[in-house]
C-alpha cells in the first residue's frame, strides 16, 4: 500500500460538511457528537494529524511539520459537496490515514465514520427507503410490499413507505373448467 497527504481543502471539506450537519440537525453542538473535538478547526487538526502520522508510519519517518503542508487552518470552502462527493472523500481520507497500527481504533476513524454516517442519510431515495425489511411469514404475506420490502399497514392500502398500490389479486390459474385449455404435453 502506499499513502500520501491529501490536500488542506479535502480535509477543511469534509470538516465543513460536519460543521453544516451539527448545525442543522444538534444546533452546533459539536462536543456532543464527535470525539475529542468541539469545533471544525478541531476535527481538521485531528483529521489532518493522522493523515500526517500514516504517511510517516508508512514511509519510517518522524512525524513532523516539515513532512505536511503546514498547520492546518481550518477555512470554510465556498462549496459543500453532497453526500456521495463527501462519502468519497472520506473514503480516501481513510485510506490515506490507515496505516498505523491504532487507525480503527482512533478518534478520527470514529468521527469519520459518524460523518459518513451522516451522509449516507442524505442520499436520495433514504428517506423513503423501508426501515425494516420483512420475512414474509403467514401473518405478513399479504401486507409485504413487493417493490420495496416494506410492511403495508393492510393488506389493501397503499405502501406506508413507497406508496406503491397493493398487488393485483390472483386467482387460481385457468383449466378446462374455467374456459381455457389443457397443456400440451409432448413425447
Amino acid at each position: 500500500m502506499s499513502a500520501f497527504l491529501v490536500s488542506h481543502r479535502h480535509i477543511n471539506t469534509i470538516a465543513a460538511y460536519a460543521e453544516q450537519w451539527i448545525t442543522r440537525h444538534n444546533s452546533g453542538r459539536f462536543g456532543e457528537l464527535l470525539a475529542h473535538v468541539g469545533t471544525a478547526q478541531q476535527l481538521a487538526t485531528q483529521l489532518y494529524g493522522a493523515n500526517v502520522d500514516s504517511v510517516c508510519h508508512r514511509y519510517k519517518d518522524e512525524p513532523s511539520a516539515d513532512i505536511g503542508l503546514g498547520p492546518i487552518v481550518y477555512r470554510r470552502p465556498a462549496r459543500i459537496p453532497g453526500p456521495v462527493e463527501i462519502i468519497k472523500a472520506i473514503h480516501c481520507l481513510e485510506y490515506q490515514s490507515c496505516e498505523t497500527d491504532t487507525w480503527e481504533s482512533s478518534p478520527a476513524y470514529r468521527n469519520l465514520q459518524k460523518i459518513a454516517g451522516w451522509a449516507s442519510r442524505e442520499l436520495p431515495g433514504y428517506a423513503t427507503a423501508p426501515w425494516a425489511i420483512y420475512d414474509p411469514s403467514p401473518e405478513t404475506a399479504d401486507r409485504v410490499c413487493p417493490s420495496c420490502s416494506g410492511l403495508r399497514p393492510q393488506p389493501a392500502g397503499p405502501c406506508a413507505n413507497c406508496g406503491a398500490p397493493p398487488p393485483a389479486p390472483q386467482g387460481p390459474p385457468a383449466g378446462p373448467a374455467d374456459g381455457g385449455e389443457l397443456p400440451t404435453i409432448t413425447f
